[in-house]
């Protein structure tokens, strides 16, 4: 086994900071997160002590969840799902793009977490509510299922005869999701999907949740018959999202809405928590009516964490070098020292992040400290000195290293889009709109929303100047319904007449009906033009949009690390701009926002090869370990192996070891220590102002 220095050598950083984006607790990242138990304890066990009380007396309690950035905050919000989900129910609900929207997206959200299955369990939480309702515990749901469908609702209606939101409707829909083949469906329509007409028939449904309305009553009909249930924990979280104010600060009143309704209207067994950047809630508190504030019952506060936690976060890092070490190390926090914190945190308190910033960059130092210098007339290696680099190669390598960690990071990212996004609604129409608008804005397009006259559905709308100063308007809708699309048709048909664009595009993977269908007429009329176009875009693009757009969230809360370095909005737009990475996305070619070309730097088209040696994928293949290389500096060919295979699913070994040399001939790498087993031999980048002089 290896010394603990030749480990740091060849492992990557284990403080890594792109793990400090922000994430929803239901998403599979969250799971590889490692977790100090003393960290924040005590806002745990505050927490669990008003479920207990909510448990038991079904009063609704709202709370603040406050934090400085970094502090933890969507950490803790994982922590509490994963510690309490056998005692309650738990829904993420994340930032909404208008205000005009804010019960239809919290619905949604509602929804969609508890349409997720927790782990150690076999139902969702939908399923699980669900059973947990006196009329199924008396009955039995299997018993139901083959019962009648009108007797069940006569049953819950009786059992809550004031109060309910179209009690029939709901109630027929519950029982419907007790029917597997119905059960899409009825969840579709409780989650605000604009159906069709047939699958609303089938749910005997005459209309979908088309308004605030709407899915305000819905929300209010959970609360109602909830009093005999487990609590659900509603987990407002990315907040620093949402829309803002003529001074720059958030418009949380259209929250304070519903918090405030959900206590006005008694609504039983919701724990609401509202997580905020501390600075953030305090420049929103003037801006919110004091009747709202009232309905707070308690501000949890994530304060800093002590010097013993401190520790315990970097041992949790490191724990997994020291046991690939040989010796074992005396220290738990070794090569780190308590001197160390001490002397960066002379007060005894830290922020959890810098604290992992601290132990990233003394761990980089340490990293490579004493390598080889390469001078660039002969490419001697010398040992034991350090390079002495001009400020112009400096700033060259930093660069580099920036650009090959941000190319690096979408392609895991994008990788994990690809793993939780597979169906186009998944996302409202207006999200949709959304990720398109802003990706096209982080390539310097102007954009002008709502270009639709339609009230309804302006926001599912916008227009852009291409280069060439063409006006291009834009509608994206994937709502099934047809009546709702024969609206959207006859507002775009508004637009063509009025001349406002040179172009008109229809996004719209879903079907557009068919010749009897009124707006299938009325869209062929319009886009079958040659000029205006249909377009049908593909889940890889989709892919794409998400990705930016969590990556574009990031940025804006200042949780989007590379390096040692936040990266600003800004910032994340440069470099999309610089490495080109969106033009892999065939939606944004179409649109002529981005060229055409045969492949995209940094994509995804390496992902789910099986590395079959041809040139395209060899070079795929051979970049990427470059990117990864100008990233880390040094590694082990054996983790270089590791980390192309698990980019590369099924590339052979042999085929990475051979690029390695490949690009050891070039000059771009050198293999510090060529006596050791092939897989523990070091490989140090060699900076492209040497290697190429």
């Amino acid at each position: 086994m290896a010394s603990l220095e030749q480990v740091l050598r060849q492992e990557i950083n284990p403080f890594d900071p792109t793990t400090h984006k922000i994430f929803n607790f239901w998403d599979a990242p969250y799971q590889q997160i490692p977790i100090v138990e003393s960290i924040h304890q005590s806002v745990v066990a505050k927490f669990e002590e008003i479920l207990n009380q909510i448990a038991q007396d079904h009063v609704t309690r709202s709370v603040i969840l406050a934090g400085d950035s970094g502090s933890g905050k969507s950490i803790t919000l994982g922590r509490l799902r994963d510690q309490f989900n056998t005692k309650a129910f738990f829904v993420y609900i994340s930032h909404w793009e208008e205000n005009t929207y804010v019960w239809r997206h919290t619905l949604r959200c509602t929804v969609d977490s508890l349409l997720q299955v927790p782990s150690e369990q076999s139902e969702s939480q939908l399923l699980l509510w669900l059973k947990s309702l006196p009329i199924f515990k008396e009955r039995g749901i299997k018993k139901w299922i083959f019962g009648e469908r009108g007797v069940f609702i006569n049953a819950m209606k009786a059992s809550f005869p004031v109060g309910m939101y179209n009690p029939s409707k709901f109630f027929g829909v519950l029982y419907d999701l007790t029917n597997p083949d119905l059960y899409p469906i009825a969840a579709g329509w409780l989650r605000g999907d604009d159906l069709d007409e047939e699958d609303l028939a089938k749910i005997k449904i005459q209309k979908s949740i088309d308004g605030e309305t709407a899915a305000r009553g819905i929300i209010s009909n959970f609360g109602r018959i909830s009093q005999s249930t487990y609590p659900i924990v509603l987990c407002f979280d990315n907040l620093d999202n949402v829309p803002q104010l003529s001074d720059g600060s958030l418009d949380l009143q259209p929250l304070f809405n519903i918090n405030t309704t959900i206590h006005s209207q008694s609504l039983k067994n919701f724990f609401v928590i509202i997580s905020l950047v501390t600075n953030n809630w305090k420049k929103a508190l003037d801006h919110i009516q004091q009747a709202d504030k009232a309905s707070l019952y308690k501000q949890l506060v994530l304060r800093s964490i002590n010097l013993e936690q401190a520790e315990a976060l970097w041992a949790v890092r490191l724990a997994p070098l020291h046991q690939k070490a040989n010796p074992k190390p005396q220290s738990s926090i070794a090569p780190l020292t308590r001197k160390l914190l001490e002397d960066t945190f002379p007060a005894g308190k830290a922020n959890p992040r810098s604290v992992l910033q601290v132990g990233y960059r003394e761990i980089e130092r340490m990293r490579l400290l004493n390598l080889p210098s390469f001078k660039p007339d002969t490419l001697v290696e010398k040992r034991g000195e350090a390079a002495e680099e001009t400020p112009s190669q400096k700033r060259e390598t930093e660069g580099d290293r920036l650009i090959a960690a941000f190319k690096l990071l979408w392609q895991s990212e994008l990788k994990q889009t690809q793993q939780n996004v597979s169906r186009f609604r998944q996302f409202s129409s207006l999200e949709l709109g959304s990720f398109l608008r802003n990706a096209l804005i982080s390539l310097g397009v102007k954009v002008k929303p709502k270009l639709l006259p339609s009230s309804t559905y302006r926001d599912l709308s916008f227009s852009f100047i291409r280069p060439s100063q063409q006006t291009i308007g834009v509608i994206w809708t994937e709502e099934p319904n047809m009546s709702s699309f024969f609206n959207v048709m006859k507002s775009a048909l508004k637009v063509e007449e009025s001349q406002k664009c040179e172009v008109l595009y229809l996004i719209r993977a879903g079907n557009i009906g068919n010749s009897k269908n009124r707006g299938y007429q009325l869209c062929k009329q319009i886009f079958d033009q040659n000029l205006n176009h249909h377009l049908q875009p593909d889940i890889h693009s989709l892919c794409y949009l998400v990705t930016y757009d969590r990556l574009a969230r990031s940025a804006k809360t200042g949780d989007l690390l590379l390096l040692d370095q936040e990266i600003k909005l800004e910032q994340l737009q440069a470099m999309v701009r610089e490495t080109e990475i969106l033009k892999g996305c065939t939606l944004l070619q179409e649109l002529g926002a981005v060229s055409i070309s045969g492949g995209s730097n940094g994509g995804d088209e390496g992902s789910g090869s099986n590395g079959d040696g041809t040139e395209e994928f060899d070079q795929e293949l051979k970049q990427f370990i470059l990117d990864f290389m100008t990233h880390n500096q040094l590694a082990s060919q054996g983790t270089i192996v590791k980390h192309a295979r698990s980019r590369f699913m099924g590339v052979a070994k042999k085929q990475i070891l051979e690029l390695i040399q490949q690009l050891c001939q070039e000059n771009r790498f050198n293999i510090i220590d060529p006596s050791q087993p092939v897989l523990d031999q070091i490989v140090c980048r060699i900076p492209s102002s040497a290697a190429t002089k």
